[in-house]
């Protein structure tokens, strides 16, 4: 029993030492001895690479020692955090560290990556896959961003305010259309509003979305711009009750900027767009009461669309609740989507319809891996709506095909998953462009769009990597 009490392992004693159970005397020691060797080779580094400013900014937030928040993905893409000192030595000893100019496509660190294929990304905080994704889905269509840099810029004794959500919406379109790495959005969620852990919780990438169509359009207001996010998002859709035995009818109009499609036991998005348009029968026990004139009646209820809007978000229902396993699960229904979809079939009034505004062609795929609780968001986009894709993952981007795009995430049954281990890729949303207007709506932006006001104050802002 003594010689087994005495024979700890190694590794036993390290793991004590490290997590400071014992010994902080030495404990200090072994970390002064650490960031003197890690700031060595930050120097060395930086010599190496040519002492150029940027290596050097890059180097020295790569190489921070002062327990640092690291993080590394989980099995389905939604990152871990853990709060500990993270040294270099440590990185070099666990094989994670690697060169800045070295970068893999799936960057567990995610760093800045370089400008790839004319578009660059947006920085992790730690778990806002959902807001860079939702972020990028926004600046593709140009008529909106360029809308957003006409918002007049805020008053001159306000001048230096952070958390003014208009001027942090033109900041991070701004840099997305100009800067050559990736972009930090860490003034932008400030200008939300978010607290410290905010952004190590994890949310809907589409009611993310459909927030921010509702704050741009509260930012838009008393401006020369303040229609355009209706004109863009909204379409029109009418309620209706019809009864079946008797002369009475209810319908009222409403709008909506995403539509919500079934996807269990349908085969694609005609067939989902069907089963939203199919009227329910209320009949038997279950007939609707109209006012008291007629009493209870048999009916008809349903919806039917008016109209169409320009950019069209659609919504796949991939989530359920599951009652016997008491949890969220998600659905792997197999759901096709096609690249030109056309949708005069299901208004409710085909006459003077002109196919252009029925006709639609895909722009960008939401697609989210992982189980019913938590996972990690990416987007596949074809910004020019040309047939060129592109794959963003927060701040990785690069070259995709049509396939990645589209059939990769059709799913591939009918069966559903909680499983923390599941790592398929599902679409979760569509944004398609109208063909009437993707010519207008998806023009490249030059200076030009910009008022010199903006483009003054933006460079104004651009801060030189500092040099230690």
């Amino acid at each position: 029993l003594s010689s087994q009490r005495n024979s700890s392992s190694l590794g036993d004693r390290f793991y004590k030492f490290k997590r400071g159970k014992k010994n902080n005397k030495v404990q200090g020691m072994y970390s002064r001895i650490i960031l003197r060797f890690s700031i060595c080779l930050s120097i060395c580094s930086i010599v190496v690479h040519g002492c150029s400013k940027k290596s050097a900014a890059i180097e020295a937030s790569r190489y921070e020692t002062a327990a640092e928040v690291t993080e590394t993905p989980t099995t389905f893409g939604q990152r871990k955090v853990h709060y500990e000192t993270t040294t270099m030595l440590d990185l070099l000893l666990e094989g994670k560290y690697e060169d800045a100019n070295e970068t893999t496509e799936d960057d567990p660190w995610r760093k800045p990556k370089k400008k790839t294929a004319t578009y660059v990304g947006l920085i992790n905080q730690g778990a806002t896959c959902y807001l860079n994704s939702a972020l990028q889905m926004l600046f593709f269509i140009k008529s909106l961003t360029k809308s957003v840099f006409q918002v007049p810029l805020i008053s001159d004794d306000q001048e230096k305010k952070k958390d003014d959500l208009g001027l942090a919406f033109q900041r991070i379109f701004y840099k997305l259309q100009f800067d050559k790495d990736a972009v930090s959005t860490k003034e932008f969620t400030k200008a939300l509003g978010w607290g410290p852990s905010d952004h190590m919780e994890q949310q809907d990438a589409v009611e993310f979305l459909t927030v921010f169509i509702w704050k741009l359009e509260d930012i838009l207001k008393n401006t020369k711009v303040e229609w355009d996010t209706s004109k863009l998002f909204e379409g029109k859709l009418e309620w209706y009750i019809n009864c079946l035995k008797a002369n009475c009818k209810k319908k009222s109009e409403e709008t909506y900027i995403t539509v919500s499609l079934d996807v269990k036991g349908k085969d694609n998005i005609y067939e989902s767009f069907l089963y939203y348009t199919q009227p329910e029968q209320l009949v038997g026990e279950n007939t609707y009461y109209f006012d008291e004139e007629y009493g209870r009646q048999a009916a008809e209820k349903g919806y039917r669309f008016k109209s169409f809007p320009p950019v069209l978000f659609l919504q796949l229902k991939r989530f359920d609740y599951d009652w016997d396993l008491d949890r969220v699960v998600k659905l792997g229904s197999l759901l096709e989507y096609p690249v030109e979809l056309n949708l005069t079939q299901f208004l409710h009034s085909k006459e003077q319809v002109n196919d252009n505004e029925t006709a639609y062609v895909l722009q960008s795929v939401l697609v989210y891996m992982g189980n019913g609780s938590a996972g990690h968001y990416v987007v596949y986009s074809n910004p020019a709506c040309d047939g060129q894709w592109f794959r963003f993952d927060d701040s990785s981007v690069r070259q995709a095909t049509l396939q990645e795009a589209t059939e990769d995430n059709y799913g591939k049954g009918n069966g559903t998953t909680s499983s923390v281990w599941d790592k398929s890729t599902l679409a979760y949303m569509l944004v398609y462009i109208q063909k009437s207007g993707m010519g207008e709506m998806l023009k490249e932006i030059t200076l030009d769009d910009i008022p010199a006001a903006l483009q003054k104050r933006m460079e104004a802002e651009k801060v030189k990597p500092a040099i230690f």
